[in-house]
């Protein structure tokens, strides 16, 4: 039962979080995917992440860095 109620406890924890502060989630996928295209360059995969570029652009038009890497192609 002491599980059942940690474990409801910490999920309404992890919802109210995302609820308060949305943009957190947003950063933090961002940051994920500016890796992501990292590793594509390393490879040479160019075409690929200058794509992946482009949609996150898309979908975050005003985050600086974004912008930033797309310039320097």
């Amino acid at each position: 039962m002491l599980s059942l109620i940690l474990g409801l406890s910490a999920l309404i924890w992890v919802v109210l979080q995302r609820w308060l502060n949305p943009g957190h989630s947003s950063d933090r996928e961002i940051n994920q995917q500016l890796k992501e295209i990292d590793v594509m360059l390393a490879y040479g995969r160019v075409e690929q992440a200058q794509q992946r570029l482009q949609t996150l652009q898309q979908r975050y038009p005003h985050h600086p860095e974004i912008a930033q890497r797309l310039d320097s192609f």
